[in-house]
C-alpha cells in the first residue's frame, strides 16, 4: 500500500466519499476538501454536478426565447452539435457529452424528421455511456416548431479501485423552427 502525504485521507475514506457522491449526485465541500488531500484521486473523479452548457450565442426569437442559427448550405441542410462539459474534483475538464441533430429544410418548412445522435469525449478513467433514456422526435404542427427533438442520456463513471463514483443524466431539447433555425434547452 503506497504511503500518502500526512493528513491525506485513506483508501477506505476515499471509497466512502465515492459512495456518498454516487448516492447523492453531489460533492459536498467537506468531501471535496478531503479528496483534494489526494490529488492523484481527485483528478480522476468527475464532479456530477459540474456540468456547463455549451452552445452558440443566441439571438431573439419571436416568442422572446433564444433562437440559434445553424450554418446553412446549398443543400438546405443544417446541423447542430451542442454539449455539456463536466469537470473533475480538481476543476479540469474531463467529460464532454454531445448531442447532435441534422435536418433539411426548403426555406419555409423542415422537409423531414431530424436525425439525431450523441457521443462523448473523455479523459477520465472508467466513463461509460449508458445510452438514451429519452430519444424522441415529433412534428409539432401547427407550431411554434416544425419538430421537437428531445434527448436524455445516462453516463456513469466506475473505477475498479473505488467503485462507481458518479453518474449524470444530460438533457437536450431542440425546437427546429419552420425556417431552419432552432431553439435549445439543456440541463446537466
Amino acid at each position: 500500500m503506497p504511503a500518502h502525504a500526512k493528513g491525506a485521507i485513506t483508501d477506505g475514506e476515499v471509497r466512502s466519499i465515492m459512495a456518498r457522491i454516487n448516492a447523492t449526485g453531489h460533492v459536498s465541500r467537506a468531501d471535496r476538501a478531503a479528496l483534494l488531500t489526494r490529488p492523484e484521486v481527485a483528478a480522476q473523479i468527475v464532479d456530477p454536478s459540474s456540468g456547463v452548457l455549451k452552445q452558440e450565442p443566441a439571438g431573439a426569437s419571436p416568442a422572446g426565447q433564444p433562437r440559434l442559427v445553424a450554418p446553412a448550405y446549398a443543400t438546405r441542410s443544417s446541423s447542430a452539435d451542442r454539449y455539456i462539459q463536466y469537470s473533475s474534483i480538481t476543476g479540469a475538464t474531463v467529460l464532454d457529452y454531445h448531442f447532435t441533430i441534422y435536418w433539411t429544410y426548403n426555406g419555409s418548412t423542415v422537409t423531414a424528421q431530424p436525425q439525431r445522435g450523441h457521443y462523448l469525449r473523455t479523459s477520465a478513467p472508467g466513463i461509460y455511456d449508458r445510452g438514451f433514456t429519452n430519444n424522441t422526435a415529433y412534428a409539432n404542427l401547427p407550431g411554434p416548431y416544425a419538430y421537437t427533438v428531445t434527448m436524455q442520456a445516462t453516463w456513469e463513471q466506475c473505477i475498479i479501485k473505488w467503485g462507481c463514483v458518479a453518474s449524470g443524466n444530460p438533457f437536450t431539447q431542440f425546437g427546429v423552427y419552420f425556417d431552419g433555425t432552432y431553439h435549445i434547452v439543456q440541463r446537466q
